[in-house]
């Protein structure tokens, strides 16, 4: 099965079209995962067809977890991520395309 779609460029894909195409019916996983082994499985960044994803837990300070997807790819030249958060922290955790250079994560 290809990671990505044949006619549709990655960046123009709606948010559950690119997580089913690239992560699969991820998101049942990851609650059996949870409901087996207590926390979300980690996943560590693959890189197929130009396209690299990621999956990471993250744990809230009122101890709650989430877990994240995120998918680089170059795109016209520049370096680009989108993240997708799922949990508590879904919102905060979740942007659009943005180039790697303009990403502050709180590092200076």
């Amino acid at each position: 099965m290809p990671i990505l779609p044949t006619i549709t460029p990655i960046e123009h894909l709606p948010e559950k079209t690119l997580l089913a195409e690239l992560f699969g019916d991820f998101t049942e996983e990851q609650e059996a995962y949870k409901s087996a082994h207590g926390k979300y499985e980690q996943k560590i960044a693959v890189t197929e067809n130009g396209v690299t994803k990621e999956v990471h837990e993250y744990v809230c300070p009122d101890g709650s977890v989430g877990w994240l997807a995120k998918v680089r790819q170059e795109i016209d030249g520049k370096e680009m991520v989108k993240s997708f958060g799922v949990g508590p922290e879904t919102k905060a955790r979740s942007h659009d395309w943005l180039e790697v250079k303009d990403l502050d994560y709180g590092v200076k």
